[in-house]
């Protein structure tokens, strides 16, 4: 089921706006083959693997003076799944949830210096969010071609990332040069956590392995899960497209880029 939504019109004189919103609802179920339960000797369940899709923004623009502009906009989506990682062989206890979050602001105003000169500046913050989470900490039981049980090795696993990025660019005819120069910089810090397969798993090669406790094999992870980092770049540059005939144009210019690592 899907339901959607959008408004907008004047505020004011100077200002205007836009909203939309949707989400989406899919109600699924897992699908296990009898024999898997059959064979871990556990009841037989329904499983329910709903997925809902959220996803809103505004847009405001407004009019400062008559040769400047502002526009802002806002946007959210969120998904969220219930029950993954169930199939075939792969009973409840393998379950997992996962969620996907993430937000834009994005603010941009453009000014009139002249009539033959324009500076715009633009402002862009993005942050994302992703997690899948196990339901059950206990080992994972993988009884080969029979049915996997347990919790499921997956553990918890998250991303954050928060992205920022600045541009100023201005625009400028002069006879019949049109010049163009400006500077970017970006940072974007990311986290990372990963506890895959820190509950173990036991692998069996039979049903009688399984039912006689003998596994063929455990790995287990141990370590730090977690890792983060930030990255920082700027860029300037400045060109020129230079008409020396009708029919013939010259560019060139020059960008300087820099990174921390």
């Amino acid at each position: 089921e899907s339901v959607s939504g959008n408004i907008g019109g004047p505020l004011s004189r100077k200002a205007s706006y836009q909203l939309n919103a949707e989400q989406r609802n899919i109600h699924d179920a897992a699908v296990i083959s009898p024999s898997a339960f059959a064979a871990a000797g556990v009841p037989v369940t329904q499983v329910l693997n709903p997925r809902i899709r959220t996803n809103a923004s505004v847009r405001l623009d407004y009019q400062l003076t008559a040769s400047d502009t502002l526009m802002v906009r806002y946007q959210f989506t969120h998904n969220h799944e219930e029950n993954n990682g169930v199939a075939q062989l792969s009973l409840p206890s393998q379950a997992f949830n996962q969620n996907n979050t993430e937000n834009t602001i994005q603010v941009s105003n453009t000014r009139i210096l002249s009539p033959r000169a324009v500076n715009e500046t633009r402002f862009e913050w993005q942050r994302n969010a992703s997690g899948q989470n196990a339901l059950t900490s206990g080992p994972s039981i993988n009884v080969l071609g029979v049915f996997a049980a347990g919790g499921n090795s997956l553990g918890v696993n998250s991303i954050a990332t928060n992205h920022y990025e600045v541009q100023n660019y201005t625009s400028m005819v002069h006879g019949n040069h049109f010049m163009r120069f400006g500077g970017r910089l970006r940072a974007t810090d990311e986290s990372s956590l990963s506890t895959r397969n820190f509950n173990g798993t036991y692998i069996f090669d039979s049903l009688a392995a399984f039912q006689s406790g003998a596994p063929r094999q455990l790995t287990i992870t141990t370590g730090n899960p977690l890792i983060s980092n930030t990255f920082v770049d700027a860029g300037l540059y400045a060109e020129d497209d230079w008409k020396l005939r009708p029919n013939m144009t010259l560019s060139y210019g020059l960008r300087f880029e820099t990174q921390n690592g």
